[in-house]
């Protein structure tokens, strides 16, 4: 947002410092976090029994392969959303359909306002209808949002824009943003879940979210049409889809029944031959 108030000559010479002096309180707020919250159940008895694993990232690939490329399709669709609604968007909005940057950015904003808000609500609710039942709904969210999105984007005007990426990044994303983590976290073991999630995690920014924008670009300039980015957004939200139905468990209630029951009781809950590998 400063930079739509400011001049590019006052962004450019001091600007473009300020996020990252802002960025220092919440290093302080996380620090803090840290030092007072308590480890979860499954990490102190991972502790208390001496099951820590001197290199986490080999036995990750060892037991947990086909967990990592399940983390790593389930969470494609999302980064690629999120990188085209917070950049190529505002890029697309201002050079094509010729919307004037603050606009553009303000929508960014108020998306993001609704987003967490949003989090929270969804992330509550996967408690009771289960983590891969709400990340499913974001995803077909995601699915059935984007080509009313790209048709209100491309009619140029300012508010239907920020209504677009409202409801893209701020609605329709938000009940997998709100489910990832605790979904993710509950298909390893407590022992390797770091670094799991976080293999997974980068395996799906490095072939997905990394190269949406210049995909997204490209499209455009091979097409002259936005059909091509709809098209693509529609194929990464098929992969999350199938990656999901490919991750084992029941759905809905039952996949929340079995998560309370099993919530802090277990060292390696992932890896319980009785009980699914995410729920």
């Amino acid at each position: 947002m400063l930079s739509s108030v400011a001049s590019p000559e006052a962004f450019l010479s001091w600007g473009w410092r300020v996020p990252f002096l802002l960025s220092a309180a919440l290093v302080v707020v996380g620090l803090f976090i840290r030092l007072t919250i308590g480890e979860s159940p499954e990490f102190v008895a991972v502790h208390n029994q001496h099951a820590e694993v001197k290199l986490p990232i080999k036995v990750a690939f060892q037991k947990y392969w086909r967990q990592i490329l399940l983390v790593a399709g389930i969470y494609f669709s999302q980064g690629i959303f999120a990188y085209i609604c917070i950049s190529y968007f505002v890029s697309y909005a201002t050079a094509v359909v010729k919307l004037d940057r603050a606009s553009a950015l303000l929508g960014v904003f108020a998306a993001g306002v609704v987003a967490v808000f949003l989090y929270g609500y969804f992330g509550s609710l996967s408690d009771r209808i289960g983590r891969k039942t709400t990340y499913m709904i974001g995803a077909v969210a995601m699915a059935v949002s984007i080509w009313p999105a790209v048709a209100l984007i491309n009619t140029g005007n300012p508010w239907l824009f920020g209504l677009a990426i409202v409801l893209v990044f701020g609605i329709a994303m938000a009940p997998a943003g709100g489910a990832t983590g605790s979904l993710f976290s509950l298909m390893f073991g407590a022992e390797v879940r770091y670094t799991g999630v976080s293999v997974g995690y980068t395996l799906s920014q490095i072939t997905g979210s990394a190269f949406a924008p210049l995909i997204a670009v490209a499209l455009y300039g091979a097409i002259g049409n936005t059909n091509g980015l709809v098209i693509y957004l529609l194929a990464a939200s098929a992969v999350t889809i199938i990656s999901l139905l490919i991750l084992p468990g029941p759905w809905g209630r039952k996949e929340a029944a079995i998560q309370l029951e099993y919530a802090g009781t277990k060292t390696d809950f992932a890896a319980d031959a009785d009980v699914p590998a995410h729920s």
